[in-house]
């Protein structure tokens, strides 16, 4: 039997609908709660769903969840990913991973190895999206980091 891994979605615009659809298919994670800046956009998401809504920091401090899929602007992946790596926990997010720095990227890479948690940057196209979540969460599960 697969682990199921508890996700976290942080930023809940237009793509979180994407994952919503495909994780579904899927048997090893399971989107659990929702957070975003506006918290109305976080309560609507959480209800159409069926899931929890939280604010960001309730959502990094809970201990279920391994994983956050961050689906934020461009231009807070890296704030966003650096908080989750500092939270102990898997981040998932979308490319970019930082806006014009380099130094951003390094940064991660060197919290990740100091952590032991994972980051993911996916360059993809939205098809392939339900063939992108089986591998990342098989990465997950063996511990392998990207």
């Amino acid at each position: 039997m697969n682990k199921v891994f508890k996700v976290g979605l942080i930023g809940c615009g237009h793509i979180a609908e994407t994952y919503f659809r495909g994780h579904q298919y899927f048997n090893n994670f399971k989107i659990v709660a929702c957070a975003d800046i506006n918290q109305k956009a976080a309560e609507k998401c959480a209800k159409l769903y069926n899931i929890k809504s939280m604010t960001v920091n309730e959502i990094l401090k809970d201990k279920d969840i391994e994983v956050i899929l961050n689906l934020t602007i461009p231009q807070s992946h890296y704030s966003v990913s650096k908080k989750v790596l500092n939270a102990g926990k898997h981040v998932y997010s979308e490319k970019p991973l930082a806006i014009k720095e380099v130094g951003k990227v390094l940064d991660l890479i060197n919290k990740l190895k100091s952590t032991g948690v994972g980051v993911i940057v996916i360059s993809h196209r939205m098809d392939d999206i339900f063939t992108v979540c089986d591998r990342v969460m098989a990465l997950f599960s063996r511990n392998k980091l990207c």
